[in-house]
């Protein structure tokens, strides 16, 4: 099975907790407190440290050029310094922790800057042009490499094509930069992305490039990572029969609670997200953590089930 690691939950549902704004009602979302509310960012990533994350994620996943430029009026280049601060805001948070921890570069997708959930659904590819994909991610690629992630993680992707371009900008530009990513998938079917693109076609894609190390899904209900893994673990699998490279698998749904526009999560009495932990190990997943709704308490107590696993595997 190997050594499991823990990634952080969701940084908006703890950043909200905190912050001087209220971020589900900003349009740039949790990346309002890069200029606004920085000591809010570095006091969530430590919540997640303290409840023992392996990996954390920069609080750019709503963090563009055309975002900041359309809202504080800033330059390109103002833009892709405050990106980058990010990762030197997250390595605050770990600096005192006596093991490693890595930092994950977090990259949302086109549909996250336009603010309709489109991320679920992926249906503006049909109108944004490969020109405007590109403008809107390579310079928050750049400016999370100038601060030094330890690797990207393009996350909550729609569709395929958005996920070529992403890593062909990263594979021109930065070929020595490491990846993950993370898709979201389609409702009612976690074998799919949301434009209906089986994921075995997907994994089989995305691994083509070299760089990328770990794949997943994110941001769905619980009970959608199941299926996934029963499709994808095997083709892992296989490429490290054949080729002998390791792709990590990731997996980090949200809460499994209702959403509803304009009102926000509706909690459900639904099992939470440690409770599926041991399956998802013994199924495949190297990688377990959480996103929206799912905080620190989760974590910590994901964390408590995957060191006795990781026990349980040295023994």
């Amino acid at each position: 099975m190997g050594k499991l690691q823990v990634l952080d939950g969701g940084f908006s549902n703890e950043l909200n907790k905190i912050s001087s704004f209220n971020v589900h009602n900003d349009p740039l979302w949790t990346a309002r407190a890069l200029r606004d509310d920085t000591d809010a960012i570095v006091a969530t990533h430590k919540a997640y440290v303290e409840a023992g994350a392996d990996i954390i994620e920069t609080s750019t996943f709503q963090a563009t050029i055309q975002g900041f430029s359309k809202h504080w009026n800033l330059s390109e280049q103002e833009g892709e310094e405050l990106i980058a601060s990010s990762v030197h805001l997250a390595r605050q948070a770990v600096e005192q922790s006596p093991k490693k921890i890595l930092i994950a570069g977090s990259i949302g997708p086109y549909g996250a800057y336009l603010c309709d959930g489109s991320e679920y659904r992926g249906d503006y590819m049909d109108k944004v042009t490969e020109e405007e994909l590109i403008a809107l991610h390579l310079p928050r690629i750049r400016g999370l490499v100038k601060g030094g992630s330890d690797f990207l993680l393009p996350e909550t992707i729609p569709s395929l094509k958005e996920a070529q371009i992403i890593l062909e900008l990263i594979k021109t530009h930065f070929p020595d930069t490491k990846v993950w990513i993370s898709f979201s998938v389609k409702s009612g079917d976690s074998t799919k992305t949301p434009r209906d693109e089986d994921m075995k076609l997907v994994f089989e894609s995305v691994t083509k490039y070299p760089q990328v190390q770990g794949f997943g899904i994110n941001c769905c209900r619980p009970q959608d990572i199941q299926p996934f893994l029963d499709q994808v673990v095997p083709l892992k699998k296989r490429l490290l029969e054949e080729e002998g490279r390791e792709i990590l698998i990731i997996v980090y749904p949200n809460s499994g609670d209702d959403w509803i526009q304009g009102q926000g999560w509706i909690k459900l009495d639904i099992p939470t997200v440690d409770k599926y932990v041991e399956n998802w190990a013994s199924s495949g997943a190297n990688v377990i953590g959480g996103c929206c709704e799912v905080g620190p308490e989760e974590i910590k107590n994901i964390r408590l089930k995957v060191d006795k696993l990781n026990l349980e595997t040295e023994n």
